[in-house]
This record gives C-alpha cells, sequence and structure tokens, in this order.
C-alpha cells in the first residue's frame, strides 16, 4: 500500500513513475548455528558423547559376572547349598541396583557443580524418575542379556560390541528424528525403537 502510494505521488507531482519492490524483514542471526559446539558449553558437549556410556557402563559388568558365575558353576554351587533362584535374582537386583542408584547420585552431584545443563534445566522429581525407571529396567536388561552367553569370553566380545552398535547408532537415529522437521511431535515414528531399553534411554537424555 505504502508503495502503491509514493508511486502515485511522485506520478502526480514529477511525472515520474517509480517502481517500488518490498523485501523481507531481516532475520536475526543466530550465532548458534556458526558456533562450532552448538552455543553449548564444553562440558556439555563432552557429555553429549559420553553421558550413554556412563548410563550403560553398569550393564556391561552385570552381564559379566552374571555369566562368570554361571560358567563357573559358582551358582550352581549355591543352589546346592540350599539358596533359591528367587533370592539369587532378588539380591543380584538388589545389588546391583543400589550401585547404580550410588553412582547416579555421584553423578548428578558432580554434573549440577559443573553446570550440565541435562541435570540442571530440568525438575529434580522428572530427573530422580529417570534414574529410577532406567536403573530397574537396565537391571532386568542385563540379566535377560546373560541368559544367551555360557563363556565370560564370548560374553565380553559381543556385549562390548552390542554396546557400540546401539550406543553409536540409536545416537544417530534419535538426532535424525529430533531434527526432521516431518517428524514434529509425532511419536509414532519413535514407537517401533522404544521397546529396545538402549533407545528408550537414548531418547530420555537427548
Amino acid at each position: 500500500i505504502q508503495a502503491s502510494m509514493n508511486r502515485a505521488i511522485f506520478q502526480a507531482s514529477l511525472g515520474i513513475g517509480l517502481e517500488f519492490d518490498t523485501k523481507t524483514f531481516p532475520k536475526k542471526l543466530n550465532k548458534c548455528d556458526y558456533d562450532f559446539f552448538g552455543c553449548l558449553s564444553i562440558n556439555d558437549f563432552i557429555a553429549i558423547a559420553f553421558l550413554p556410556w556412563i548410563f550403560v557402563s553398569l550393564s556391561f559388568v552385570i552381564i559379566i559376572i552374571v555369566v562368570f558365575e554361571k560358567a563357573t558353576h559358582l551358582r550352581d554351587i549355591m543352589v546346592m547349598s540350599g539358596l533359591k533362584m528367587q533370592t539369587y535374582w532378588v539380591v543380584m537386583w538388589a545389588f546391583y541396583f543400589s550401585q547404580y542408584m550410588v553412582m547416579m547420585f555421584v553423578l548428578w552431584l558432580v554434573s549440577a557443580f559443573v553446570g550440565l545443563r541435562t541435570f540442571i534445566i530440568h525438575s529434580p522429581i522428572v530427573m530422580l524418575l529417570f534414574f529410577v525407571i532406567w536403573g530397574n529396567c537396565m537391571v532386568v536388561f542385563s540379566f535377560f542379556i546373560s541368559t544367551f552367553f555360557r563363556s565370560e569370553r564370548t560374553a565380553v566380545c559381543v556385549t562390548l560390541l552390542f554396546q557400540l552398535i546401539a550406543i553409536q547408532g540409536g545416537v544417530v537415529m534419535i538426532v535424525q528424528l529430533l531434527t526432521n522437521p516431518a517428524v514434529g511431535y509425532d511419536e509414532s515414528p519413535y514407537l517401533a525403537y522404544m521397546w529396545f531399553p538402549p533407545m528408550a534411554m537414548l531418547r530420555c537424555l537427548m
């Protein structure tokens, strides 16, 4: 409208016709698009790569120890001494879940001290709920994975390879879904992967 009025005024007063063109409003420069760390601190940038490994590290230990006890027949000796298998699994769950919660508590304190955004921008209740749910899921999933091995050497190799593929592949897949504008708030693309515990953990972390 303003361009049309200016053209009419110039035409009437000076006999000169001028062509006016409009441009889009200048956009504010987003420096995060050009920052190597994406406007994250160096601590947050490093944590993105290492936090998933920290959250699955105890799973590796659980699988190896459970398989070792099975391979060396220590479990059979305990059963012959009167230990019930139900008691064995309950004690193992309580022991490793307690270890995990202590590790998460220390990690939480250190992360809050250095200012990691993963641990300070969310509600403490939400973070505690995530720790408890993932801890139970990780311990039980580790018990399940241990049933597929009879040798601790095989368990070490396969578990390490399994975690490498799950973490690295899972991070790439989750990032692709999160950054895809076509996905947005649609939860259906995630449903095919949320049955797999490491993928659910990565979704919560990222």
